[in-house]
């Protein structure tokens, strides 16, 4: 898979969805179908004092807050959207990302299918 990591300390969202401020460069390249190697974008909810992100030490790594997943494959690009300014994406809060959707996302289980 492709992947856009995205950090987010201002998130903004429903109980369902975060309505995430995309570049329409980055969009552009993730929107459509027939990517032959699927592209998602990934949004890091983070703390606003970065240096509260993570804690790690020799047992573990700790990240704080939550990272979602979001395709983009049922999406249309639009050449036309300046490239500077942003276009807002709608991620499922359902979409939280864990090691057992990483898995599937690679494996082609979840992803192009899901909106």
């Amino acid at each position: 898979i492709e992947v856009q990591v995205k950090s987010w300390s201002t998130p903004t969202g429903s109980a369902a969805v975060w309505n995430f401020p995309l570049s329409c460069r980055a969009y552009n390249h993730l929107a459509g179908p027939g990517h032959e190697v699927p592209h998602f974008l990934f949004v890091c909810v983070v703390p606003t004092d970065a240096a509260l992100y993570a804690d790690a030490d020799h047992e573990q790594m700790l990240v704080r807050k939550a990272a979602y997943w979001h395709s983009l494959a049922n999406e249309t690009p639009d050449p036309t959207l300046n490239p500077e300014s942003t276009k807002t994406v709608h991620i499922p809060k359902c979409n939280l990302l864990t090691p057992a959707t990483v898995t599937a996302l690679v494996e082609r289980r979840l992803g192009e299918a899901v909106v």
